[in-house]
Parts: structure tokens; C-alpha cells; sequence
């Protein structure tokens, strides 16, 4: 077996480790849809819970929030766009933000300023999964939105083991990105 194309399931067996560039292939045969609900993280493909309308509604209201209160022309408000964070990790944030000028496939960790993942049901896969390969990657600051327990936590300060501070707040807390200090959201506000 060549090893530099093997992932290990959680039971321990071996399996086959893809790549961005693979998922592209399989897409382009008909394999998978173009807009086929999944990720690739650490070369395994995990399919996406289905939206529902809870998690819907607060996805547009936020990205409605920051696409009104931040410029648009230097900055891009991305909702469950594609974030390629390295060849066999594709993460489709709820929102991110990053600047205008790069295009999508080419922005990078730390080109984003803010991730935003809003979890219902997915709490467990987002804060112990996700946020560490966010925070290694470098993106700034992510936000997970619980929206089953109604608490938003506040991960910044990436690096290599995770993030450095971790902030759980209520609800009715007020979150001001580090970056943009000229918005303010409260969970509660978003449902």
C-alpha cells in the first residue's frame, strides 16, 4: 500500500485518501454532482447534513448582515462557498470573509478574516474537527453558532495545535469580528 494515499477511519481499517484535485476528476465523470452536499477533510470525503430551515434562515440573515455593513467593494462575503485549505481539504464554511481581489479558489487560511460554521447537529464535528484544521490552516477567527443548545463559541488566535482562545457566550452576546468592528450579531437575533 502506498501510504502518502491512505486516510485511517475512525475503526482503524485503511482507506483510500483523495484529493481536491480527485473530487474534480469524479465530478467531471458524472460520479458526484457539481453541488453535491460534502467536504473533504484530510483526504476523506464527509457528506453534509441537509440544510433546514433554521440553519437557512440564520445562514442568509447573517450573510445578509455583513454583506450590508461591510464594503463589498474591498471585501468578499462568501456563504457555503468552497475553501481550499490544502489539496485534500475542502471546507464549505457557512460564511467567510475575505478580500475582493483574490478569487475563491485561490484564497488560502489566512486569507480569511472570519469563518463562520453554524451548527445544528454538526456541533461536535465543527468545534473538535473543523476548528483545529481551521486554526492550523490560519484562518483568524471562527465563529461556531450552536444553534441546538443556543451558543455561539469564539475560537481566534490560530495556530498549529488550535486556537489559542476559545470563548463560549450566550445567546444574547453581542460578537464583534476582530476585523470588523463595525458589526455586531447576537445569536438569538439570527433565528
Amino acid at each position: 500500500m502506498n501510504a502518502p494515499f491512505l486516510t485511517q477511519g475512525a475503526e482503524g481499517h485503511p482507506r483510500r485518501r483523495f484529493t481536491n484535485a480527485d473530487i474534480e476528476r469524479m465530478v467531471e465523470a458524472g460520479v458526484f454532482e457539481p453541488d453535491e452536499p460534502m467536504e473533504l477533510i484530510k483526504g476523506e470525503i464527509l457528506p453534509m447534513a441537509s440544510e433546514h430551515d433554521l440553519h437557512a434562515r440564520a445562514r442568509v440573515r447573517l450573510w445578509q448582515l455583513f454583506s450590508s455593513r461591510l464594503d463589498t467593494r474591498r471585501l468578499f462575503v462568501a456563504s457555503e462557498v468552497s475553501l481550499f485549505l490544502s489539496d485534500d481539504i475542502e471546507i464549505k464554511p457557512d460564511l467567510h470573509v475575505f478580500l475582493n481581489e483574490l478569487r475563491s479558489h485561490d484564497v488560502r487560511g489566512a486569507d480569511v478574516m472570519l469563518a463562520v460554521e453554524i451548527a445544528a447537529s454538526t456541533q461536535k464535528r465543527d468545534i473538535e474537527l473543523k476548528a483545529p484544521i481551521y486554526a492550523a490552516h490560519g484562518v483568524r477567527e471562527l465563529w461556531v453558532l450552536d444553534l441546538d443548545a443556543m451558543r455561539s463559541h469564539v475560537f481566534r488566535a490560530p495556530g498549529a495545535d488550535g486556537y489559542g482562545a476559545h470563548q463560549e457566550l450566550a445567546a444574547d452576546a453581542a460578537l464583534t469580528p476582530m476585523e470588523f468592528g463595525e458589526i455586531s450579531v447576537r445569536l438569538a437575533s439570527l433565528i
